[in-house]
């Protein structure tokens, strides 16, 4: 039973390839996405087995490899002590889908935009009374938003209006905002605000952290889900025979990423060790060796030779002070 249930925020640095399932599109290598509304996603299992990677490669060898089996788990096979083989164990943590929060936007104001939706929102909120976590913000009336406006965090004098970190300016007595190519009737919502007050305590700490409520924007649901369908990042590649010194024929593909800057969060649930005898480590002392263990920047997802997929990842663990 899992006894220990804390969120873990990611923070996309590098454009990010998850692979997900082909579908009937120009694009050959998709990343992935949730089936019931094509949010980007990064599957629970691709989300563990990149960070138990990062872990067994951390410098300094923060713990040894009985406790990684502890914490991951082990099939008895490769990396398993001797004492230990062909001897299953299950994994003391669990893993959800890491589910998309903040999407970037390329905005004409302020070089680009968080995006949001009230669905995305309202379901963060849900998952975040799955653990320790309890949100104090009051809830928030999205009755007013249509396709054409949109709410923001943060109220903006003339000065900051005419500065490149707003993502508002003024147009015909109205504050506008510009995502992509289309307009949107912005409007100040406090309760989102006091919202974002605390999302950005708990968010992994960067460079343009302090700016980040001034470029959230909630859009509707229905043009949410357009912009991550499709404002991703998509790649043509090719692959060069070393012979004839041209492409290789078969070798021209697309291949989508999630832009940098994208944040997304996960649930992690840790519970004891699953051992049959008494003798084992309680969800304590997992949780607290994991702590030790992770490495801030984790690499996810595809193409790690290229540069691509690094993310900056923070724990939110019971008892934290900004928790």
């Amino acid at each position: 039973m899992n006894k220990k249930a804390s969120p873990m925020f990611i923070k996309v640095i590098t454009p990010l390839h998850a692979g997900g399932e082909s579908r009937l599109s120009i694009i050959d290598l998709p990343i992935q996405r949730e089936g019931h509304n094509d949010f980007p996603k990064i599957e629970a299992s691709t989300l563990k087995g990149c960070i138990r990677n990062a872990v067994e490669k951390y410098p300094n060898e923060k713990i040894g490899s009985d406790m990684i089996n502890i914490i991951f788990g082990a099939d008895g096979q490769d990396n398993t002590p001797d004492s230990e083989k062909n001897t299953i164990t299950a994994s003391a943590i669990a893993f959800s889908d890491a589910r998309i929060l903040f999407f970037p936007v390329r905005s004409v104001k302020g070089v680009f935009a968080y995006v949001t939706c009230p669905y995305a929102l309202n379901r963060f909120v849900d998952d975040m009374n799955l653990t320790h976590l309890s949100l104090k913000s009051n809830p928030i009336d999205y009755s007013e938003l249509k396709s054409e406006n949109c709410f923001t965090a943060e109220k903006f004098s003339t000065e900051e209006k005419e500065n490149a970190s707003s993502v508002a300016f003024p147009s015909d007595k109205k504050n506008t905002v510009m995502l992509d190519e289309y307009a949107f009737d912005a409007e100040y919502n406090q309760a989102v605000s006091d919202l974002m007050n605390e999302i950005v305590e708990l968010l992994p700490k960067t460079s343009n952290s302090k700016q980040l409520k001034k470029q959230v924007v909630v859009v509707s649901d229905d043009d949410f889900t357009d912009f991550v369908k499709n404002s991703t990042e998509v790649i043509t590649r090719i692959k060069i025979d070393n012979t004839t010194g041209i492409v290789k024929e078969g070798a021209l593909f697309n291949e989508e990423y999630l832009p940098s800057e994208s944040i997304l969060y996960s649930l992690i649930f840790v519970s004891d060790e699953h051992k049959a005898d008494n003798i084992s480590k309680k969800a304590d002392d997992i949780k607290a060796n994991l702590n030790n263990a992770l490495p801030e920047i984790i690499q996810i997802g595809a193409n790690m030779t290229l540069g691509k997929g690094f993310t900056k990842c923070k724990i939110i663990w019971e008892g934290d002070k900004n928790a």
